[in-house]
């Protein structure tokens, strides 16, 4: 019962709407719309929207005017809702087609991609690993076109050259080794693997002279039990420096842009094999200072016989 009741009075309501805005629905007169709201046909939605303010202000029932009207109301609510949907409709039928942005949204929060834009896109890891791959890009791109120019200017030199058949005879090869670091040194711009060259190179060099130092302390190769002991216990004072060494190849072949220029490690056994065996030993020193005396010697006896003869020969003009 309370079911069919609620049935018949939606039924009823809905027959109420469907009176109230027959007109509309049948045909709606936009031109009495426009009219109600005392605006041009051409008006747009913000113009509707100004009309219809302006117009509540007047005639709303709570306004509290001598104009206000409750039909009036209705009917300028009515027609500003019928021109509101009007204008909504139109606005989607414009854009159900292709929207072309010519101006697309960069005002919104930076991704997290943007940090991969920088270093010219090149390298991956994390920032310092990237920064590290991009200077290692930088050096080879240098040296690459150090390479070209050098092929560019002997070939323009070469083209410039009045008799070929002399080319054999006077052209001398580039020596691109020796260029590249120059060039690269001379424009400012000095790798990391240039500075890392340099210092593995002093201090090997460092490393092999002093083990050759301690070398002259220990009597002739092969050595005794008891120096051999003591020899490896100053050898392995150079443990530290040896790793210090090696940790700068390691970077060093990293960075490096040319596979033939990378360096090995350096072995300790090996440079103090090398030292043992080509390194003077203390009987060394002690006879070669006792040949250079016996020299010395040779040398004071001829000088005293040659200062001998003179004076007689002297002495024997003099008469």
């Amino acid at each position: 019962m309370a079911f069919n009741l609620f049935i018949k009075i939606s039924n009823n309501s809905l027959k109420g709407h469907v009176a109230n805005f027959g007109i509309f629905t049948r045909k709606i007169d936009y031109k009495k719309c426009y009219q109600i709201l005392g605006i041009q046909e051409t008006s747009d939605q913000e113009q509707i929207r100004a009309a219809y303010l302006n117009l509540v202000k007047r005639f709303h029932p709570d306004s509290g005017t001598e104009e206000a009207s409750d039909e009036k109301f209705k009917e300028i609510d009515k027609a500003f809702r019928i021109l509101i949907n009007k204008k909504s409709k139109e606005r989607w039928d414009v854009e159900e087609g292709v929207i072309v942005d010519d101006h697309p949204d960069i005002k919104h929060t930076a991704p997290q991609h943007r940090q991969y834009l920088n270093y010219d896109g090149v390298g991956s890891g994390n920032p310092f690993q990237r920064e590290k791959q991009y200077a290692q890009m930088r050096a080879t791109q240098a040296a690459k076109n150090v390479y070209e120019h050098g092929i560019a200017k002997a070939t323009a030199e070469e083209k410039t050259l009045i008799n070929k058949e002399q080319i054999h005879e006077t052209w001398v090869p580039l020596d691109h080794k020796i260029k590249t670091k120059l060039v690269l040194i001379e424009n400012g711009f000095t790798p990391e693997w240039i500075t890392l060259q340099k210092e593995i190179r002093e201090e090997a060099g460092h490393l092999r002279n002093d083990l050759l130092t301690e070398r002259k302390h220990f009597g002739p190769y092969p050595l005794s039990v008891e120096e051999n002991i003591v020899w490896s216990e100053k050898v392995y004072h150079y443990k530290n420096v040896v790793e210090t060494i090696n940790k700068k190849i390691t970077k060093f072949n990293l960075l490096v842009p040319i596979l033939n220029k990378q360096m090995l490690h350096v072995c300790l056994e090996k440079e103090a094999q090398k030292a043992m065996v080509n390194g003077k030993s203390t009987k060394d020193i002690l006879d070669y200072g006792v040949h250079s005396n016996n020299v010395g010697c040779d040398t004071g006896t001829n000088s005293v016989s040659v200062n001998l003869f003179s004076i007689l020969d002297y002495f024997f003009k003099g008469k």
